[in-house]
């Protein structure tokens, strides 16, 4: 059978298309579905209205400048006596209450007085608005000093600056970054999860159909498995590129870019000599004369396969000998390390070498045994 007839064969099958259509649809719709929903979840904490409830009593003898700085930290609610302040602090109706005396817009500093309510064990909730009070009451006191010819530096002789560099984007790219790891495992989860199953119906298809020669099966298999991991790569990126609106659009742009996709060409070389392992180890498993132990057999193959890929998923900073060397493992692990941008080159060919000869290894194992079998 030629190869362009048993790719035919292969392909021209209902459940192959149901396969491939899964193995791209369920990445996208599930990445495309985590990226809006991110995004509204983002939208709606940063968007949402932080202002502390106020009570207020005496909005009358509040200055003008004052009352305009109130309204941009708090909502105000206006209320006709102290005991509606007392009694809405305790219903927890507000969280703070402020009450203003008769004189307290005067222009001088004889003694007004303003209280304030809470309830509170932990950050006060008026400090927002103490904070306008008091500058206003340093304003106050700067006015008098000037209208006395005083130097207005005796009053405040130290001044403190505060320059605060905290970034919330800053911080969110910090942890996201400790996440590279986790979050390439989970996408490494996805080829197993399609990929090898894909692998696995196509090796039985082979195993159904008229005997092929070896190495029309061995390039007919390892293209269109090749095929299946570039369509599962794609749609994971696709999803990861959902378009996103609002305040979350350039955290969600962080999410998608703490993977380095430019290093992905070491990884798509070491898939190379491992869907080969993969290809030859359900290969040589499936030889049998009864359809059902190849079956049986091609099944508790690639659940163990998932197994292994599980194992290579633990977060690393860096490859050991033993790593480099085990199959599959050592795949997992590169692309864990080619998504954070940190993979050496000195590991990738080490992990390259043993990817190529545990495939070769197994699949001249599978060749000696279809030899074998061959009318």
């Amino acid at each position: 059978m030629k190869l362009n007839s048993l790719v035919s064969h292969l392909v021209i099958n209902l459940q192959f298309w149901f396969r491939v259509v899964l193995a791209f649809a369920l990445p996208y719709l599930i990445f495309s579905s985590l990226m809006r929903f991110a995004s509204y979840r983002i939208n709606a904490q940063l968007e949402e209205d932080d202002k502390v409830v106020v009570a207020l009593l005496g909005q009358e003898f509040l200055p003008n400048t004052l009352y305009e700085q109130f309204q941009q930290v708090a909502e105000i609610r206006f209320v006709a006596s102290e005991e509606i302040i007392k009694q809405l602090i305790e219903k927890d109706s507000v969280e703070v209450g402020f009450v203003f005396y008769a004189g307290f817009d005067a222009d001088s500093i004889g003694g007004q007085k303003v209280d304030y309510y809470i309830k509170s064990m932990g950050n006060n909730p008026a400090s927002k608005l103490l904070d306008i009070i008091d500058s206003y009451e340093e304003q106050l006191v700067l006015n008098n000093f000037k209208a006395l010819n005083l130097d207005e530096t005796q009053l405040k002789p130290l001044v403190v600056n505060q320059y605060n560099s905290f970034s919330y984007f800053e911080e969110l790219s910090r942890n996201l970054e400790q996440a590279k790891g986790g979050v390439s495992g989970f996408i490494n989860l996805f080829l197993v999860l399609f990929v090898f199953w894909i692998i696995r119906f196509l090796v039985l298809r082979i195993h159904s159909s008229k005997r092929a020669g070896f190495f029309v099966q061995l390039t007919s298999l390892l293209a269109l498995s090749y095929c299946c991991m570039i369509l599962v790569y794609l749609a994971i990126y696709i999803g990861l590129n959902t378009e996103v609106e609002g305040l979350a659009k350039s955290i969600t742009l962080n999410l998608n870019n703490l993977l380095v996709w430019k290093s992905l060409h070491q990884l798509f070389w070491m898939w190379l000599p491992t869907l080969l392992f993969v290809i030859g180890l359900l290969g040589r498993v499936s030889i049998s004369t009864s359809p059902l132990k190849a079956y049986k057999r091609t099944f508790w193959v690639v659940v163990l396969l998932h197994v292994v890929a599980l194992l290579g998923q633990f977060p690393i900073q860096e490859m050991t000998m033993l790593q480099q060397a085990s199959p599959l493992i050592n795949t997992f692990q590169v692309g864990q390390l080619a998504f954070k941008g940190s993979l050496v080159g000195n590991e990738w060919w080490i992990a390259l070498f043993f990817a190529c000869f545990w495939a070769f290894l197994i699949n001249y194992s599978w060749y000696q045994h279809y030899q074998k079998l061959k009318p």
